[in-house]
């Protein structure tokens, strides 16, 4: 049986969240096996050179298509709450309280998530905006009901957030 360590980062609880936790897990055995090694057992370079097209801003490749997204906060208890992949974008209709935080994140996991770049940053009401992998929590600046679209393109994150003033999205 191979010894796996996890470490768990649990910070979503405490007062002072500064965004999304992640979860890792190490094999210790391929540690060990690869620690004089430059590359794994395929040989391929483990190291974070982009040599797979990724942006350091955005994270590794992601297809929206391939997870279920959740939008996730203090007002869903930390659930996540189901987007539904419609035409190349995750939606959601999301009740919110003034100053609510959230993130969206994939598969009900914190190892794909995505947020502002700044710490605790008001979002952008109307407008498509970029979001950053591992991203910190984004603040909604008003109590509503608020339409959720999120879109990854070219491994490039964008979000667009409406006032839904009809219970319907669109």
């Amino acid at each position: 049986m191979k010894k796996i360590l996890y470490i768990i980062v649990i910070v979503a609880l405490l007062p002072l969240y500064s965004g999304c936790s992640r979860e890792y897990v190490f094999d210790l055995e391929e540690i060990s096996t690869n620690n004089n090694n430059s590359g794994n057992s395929n040989g391929n370079n483990n190291n974070n050179n982009n040599s797979s097209g990724n942006n350091n801003n955005n994270g590794p490749v992601v297809v929206l298509t391939a997870h279920t997204w959740g939008i996730v906060g203090p007002m869903s208890n930390w659930d996540d709450i189901a987007m539904t992949i419609v035409d190349g974008k995750a939606t959601a209709i999301v009740e919110f309280e003034a100053g609510d935080t959230f993130c969206i994140r994939a598969d009900g996991l914190w190892n794909i998530c995505y947020g502002h770049a700044t710490e605790n940053k008001d979002i952008i009401i109307g407008k498509e905006f970029e979001l950053t992998y591992n991203g910190k929590n984004m603040i909604i600046p008003a109590t509503g009901t608020y339409n959720i679209s999120f879109r990854i393109v070219n491994n490039v994150a964008t979000m667009r957030v409406d006032i839904n003033s009809n219970g319907i999205f669109g």
